[in-house]
């Protein structure tokens, strides 16, 4: 917002405080003129940044497509999938179905290559905990710094808690959620219902939407188990960097680490 729209919106205020202080008429139409003057200068400075934005627009990109389909408010009217029996699923109860015959015929589990090793894990699992220092303690200022780090935009799970719910939560609410990771840390038990997902289904590019093949699934988890993931990370990241736990060959998921420092590593090898 340019500076003297700022200004203006401060001389409102005080104008529009030393009117209600003083019911004069005159402080009163004074008032009155600053607000309409600011709402005039909005309207221009409004103006003048759709008119930067429709020029900036164009065809050899999506973002033209991307300003008109906004524009005509278009939504895809959803389409009814056929069936094996060339019947039509066209509730969402029937889709459902559908999608669950597919998904389900697809989707093999990956096979247990080292039952030993599975074994081992399963043992230290429901072993006792080592007799050391628990983790330091979460904060409600960590909880409200990853809360602040979530985008807007990020689909919920299926209770419904989206990010800008979080971020308006109060002190106190803060604080609760606080109790509830620190309570994951003490017991060690991470809540079976927040790994709970809503399956979505969404249409793949350039593919018939009468076909359950022609989706694929994504899985929406709550965010409160986001932001406890989050947490958890922050305190596993430097032990396993300071007890070297992770191979010095992996890449994938790990800070200032990329595909072309990898390869820069391969052509080291191989001149």
């Amino acid at each position: 917002v340019p500076i003297h729209i700022r200004n203006l919106i401060s001389a409102k205020r005080r104008a529009r405080s030393k009117w209600q202080r003083s019911r004069y008429p005159s402080d009163r139409r004074h008032f009155e003129d600053l607000a309409r003057e600011l709402r005039n200068e909005l309207s221009i400075f409004r103006a003048a940044n759709y008119d930067t934005y429709v020029s900036s627009l164009s065809p050899k990109d999506q973002s033209l497509w991307t300003a008109t389909k906004r524009l005509l408010n278009y939504h895809t009217v959803p389409s009814p999938l056929l069936r094996q029996d060339n019947s039509w699923a066209r509730s969402d109860e029937e889709k459902a179905e559908v999608f669950h015959s597919h998904i389900s015929s697809i989707f093999q589990p990956f096979p247990d290559t080292d039952p030993v090793h599975t074994s081992q894990v399963y043992e230290f699992l429901d072993s006792p905990l080592p007799l050391s220092l628990p983790p330091r303690s979460f904060t409600p200022s960590e909880v409200s710094f990853i809360i602040s780090r979530l985008p807007n935009r990020k689909s919920p799970g299926y209770d419904l808690i989206t990010a800008p719910i979080l971020k308006h939560l109060p002190r106190r609410a803060l604080v609760f959620l606080t109790y509830i990771f620190n309570a994951v840390l003490r017991t060690t038990h991470f809540p079976l219902i927040w790994k709970f997902a809503y399956i979505k289904m969404i249409p793949k590019p350039k593919k018939l939407p009468t076909e359950s093949s022609s989706y694929r699934p994504i899985s929406l988890l709550p965010l409160l188990s986001k932001v406890l993931e989050k947490l958890l990370l922050k305190r596993l990241s430097p032990l396993l960097e300071s007890q070297n736990i992770i191979p010095t060959h992996q890449f994938g998921f790990r800070p200032n680490h990329s595909t072309l420092i990898t390869v820069n590593s391969v052509f080291g090898l191989l001149t």
